[in-house]
């Protein structure tokens, strides 16, 4: 595992070694944990396809696997790394209308 990976389940207090790399799996896991809520789900990698069908809304990144565009409701115009997450949020804000991100605060 990278060491940048655990770091982001250390800070946010995720027992990574309970997610498994198995797709079904993983999803199962969310589904015990969160039964009750809408799920987002962003991912660009190999195993993220399941969870992009699966999940409420979901988005994946333009750079990212065949496999993984096609699972996606939402690719994004960004690539991995050039502040996609970004784009995710100001698109999840847009989805729930929640008016987070004004129009006058992105200049």
């Amino acid at each position: 595992m990278l060491p940048i990976v655990q770091k982001r389940a250390d800070e946010m207090g995720i027992p990574l070694a309970e997610v498994s790399n198995r797709p079904k799996a993983r999803w199962n896991w969310i589904k015990e944990n969160y039964p009750d809520m809408e799920i987002i789900y962003m991912g660009d990698g190999i195993f993220d396809y399941y969870c992009l069908e699966k999940a409420d809304y979901s988005f994946t990144v333009v750079d990212a696997l065949d496999h993984t565009q096609d699972a996606a409701k939402i690719v994004l115009d960004r690539r991995g790394g050039d502040r996609a997450v970004a784009e995710a949020c100001l698109e999840i804000n847009n989805l729930y209308e929640l008016e987070i991100f004004k129009e006058d605060d992105l200049g």
